[in-house]
């Protein structure tokens, strides 16, 4: 990347603009040390109504579901209704792990599934990784909706920012597009000559490793878990950030996510 990069802030922050909504938590639950542990890290609302329109604005929201096995069928239809109709919204699930409720998620697109007797341990994370992935779909929202990149070009990168597992090579980008390697790599120069087209996918991979981290708390499995090995995520960490491993344990996904969002729509892109 360019010396003029902007370092990526290691330091760990709660950002005021997320909103964690609570949808279907009992009364004994918001009462609960559970309830005080997620508003020491994020903006919390309790919501009665699963509708994007009933819930209050915030620049991300986060909401989570706490179901009933009992009443999963009716809950189910509200799940998909919610997110046809807001996409780009991160959405838990919560509850007893039971059969029937993954019978009823398999249709449904949710972000994480937390289990209630894991509820105290997997709910903070769940929801950072949750609200890590809101960012990169609103990249990719913003990227398809672009007029100063080509089509093709938008396609393979807005796809690329929503994959489940990031993809590691320029092949596997172009794949997700209609166009060959060498046009999207032609395309992407033009756009973003100062950059590699393999610096994109290498962003992806960063963002990636380091939310692997919070789970993990350690590099190695973190660098496992996106398909490449310790050294390889060590050379991405220090050119793309100029910052070794060791001091971005403690990173925000949500810092790196910026930093590519700038780079892809900032004023550093050219008109093609």
């Amino acid at each position: 990347m360019s010396q003029n990069q902007p370092q990526v802030d290691v330091t760990t922050h709660c950002d005021p603009n997320v909103l964690v909504c609570l949808y279907g938590a009992t009364e004994k639950l918001l009462k609960s040390p559970f309830q005080r542990t997620v508003r020491s890290q994020y903006r919390l609302v309790s919501v009665r109504h699963l509708s994007p329109d009933a819930l209050p604005m915030a620049p991300l929201r986060c909401i989570v579901v706490f179901a009933d096995h009992t009443a999963c069928e009716s809950l189910m239809d509200q799940l998909r209704q919610f997110r046809m109709s807001s996409p780009t919204d991160g959405l838990l699930f919560v509850a007893e792990c039971h059969p029937q409720v993954a019978i009823g998620l398999r249709n449904i697109v949710v972000d994480e599934v937390v289990w209630l007797h894991r509820l105290k341990s997997d709910l903070l994370p769940a929801i950072a990784r949750a609200t890590d992935r809101v960012g990169l779909r609103r990249l990719a929202r913003d990227l398809e909706t672009s007029t100063n990149l080509p089509a093709s070009l938008r396609q393979s990168l807005a796809g690329a920012c929503v994959r489940f597992q990031p993809i590691r090579s320029v092949q596997e980008l172009a794949a997700i597009g209609t166009c060959h390697r060498r046009t999207l790599t032609r395309q992407w120069r033009r756009a973003f000559p100062n950059h590699r087209l393999k610096d994109f996918v290498d962003w992806l991979l960063l963002i990636a490793a380091v939310r692997a981290h919070g789970t993990f708390h350690r590099w190695m499995p973190a660098a496992r878990a996106v398909h490449i090995n310790q050294d390889t995520l060590r050379r991405i960490a220090d050119r793309l950030v100029d910052v070794p491993l060791s001091k971005l344990s403690d990173a925000d996904p949500g810092g790196l996510i910026a930093q590519l969002r700038d780079l892809l729509l900032g004023d550093g892109a050219r008109d093609v």
